[in-house]
Formats: C-alpha cells, structure tokens, sequence
C-alpha cells in the first residue's frame, strides 16, 4: 500500500491536471522538525475527468502531454 503522501501527490497531479475537484490541505510543520499530512479528499470527477474516462489511455496521455508542454507545465504523469 502506497504511503498517504504518495496518494496525496498523485491527487495533487490528477487536480492539476484538471480531471477532478480535491480539497488537499497544506502540509503542517511541527516544533522538532516534523510534518504532518492531512488527509485530502477528492471531491468529484470533473467533465475533463468524465471525457478521460471514456477515452482510450494512451489517446489520454497524447492530449494531456500536448496540452502540458504547450502550457510550459512538464510532462504529464496520470495513473
């Protein structure tokens, strides 16, 4: 099982990327040097996220790695 920060990241990527709607709280720093995650929630899949949905996957990653580097963002990482 993947570590609750990992699943945060990639819910941080699938929001950026616009398919879904998340509430991701920042993380907190504690006295000692510490970090504390909160759980984030994703909210709802978005008509981006619905239209990926129906989608062949690579067809996905052709549109979204287009869009990214035509937006100066990097290269695309969807799972």
């Amino acid at each position: 099982m993947q570590s609750l920060c990992a699943q945060i990241d990639k819910l941080r990527v699938l929001q950026a990327a616009g398919v879904v709607t998340a509430v991701i709280p920042p993380v907190e720093e504690i006295p000692g040097g510490g970090k504390i995650h909160r759980p984030a929630q994703a909210l709802a899949i978005t008509d981006k996220g619905e239209e990926a949905l129906h989608q062949p996957a690579d067809m996905v990653a052709q549109r979204t790695s287009a869009h990214n580097i035509s937006s100066g963002h990097g290269p695309a990482i969807l799972s």
